[in-house]
């Protein structure tokens, strides 16, 4: 029963094949249906990398990233982010259009079974004052 259902299928497919003029059948993807790829960064950190000054470097990835029509996250965390670096950072990459997600403040290791749930909330909105600000 098996190879019949299976002959019949396969006799379905041909047909609509030779009905449609041996051609290829045309697919369209909506873009809205397009595979994506996502890029996201750690931390965002403000000291030279590379050789590269923060603003030299920072630059390098925003111009980068607008190059190839490329939205980014930045995941950062809040410790550095207090000083003039730091807001430089977030607001750079917000003028640039890409989102910011919130690391916590401390960045700890919140699977360790010496932080609460208090300290990981704690930790979060002061993140998150800092990012949202």
């Amino acid at each position: 029963m098996r190879k019949l259902i299976s002959a019949f299928v396969i006799l379905i497919c041909l047909s609509a094949f030779f009905i449609s003029g041996n051609r290829q059948p045309e697919i369209r993807v909506p873009q809205s249906e397009m595979p994506t790829l996502s890029f996201s960064f750690d931390n965002g950190k403000i000291d030279p990398q590379g050789g590269y000054a923060l603003d030299k470097w920072n630059e390098m990835i925003l111009k980068t990233l607008k190059k190839y029509a490329i939205k980014s996250v930045l995941f950062s965390s809040g410790a550095n982010k207090t000083g003039e670096p730091g807001k430089y950072v977030l607001k750079s990459w917000i003028d640039a259009g890409h989102k910011i997600e919130n690391y916590t403040f401390s960045h700890k290791n919140f699977s360790s079974s010496n932080l609460s749930v208090e300290f990981f909330t704690s930790d979060f909105l002061r993140n998150d004052s800092i990012i949202n600000h």
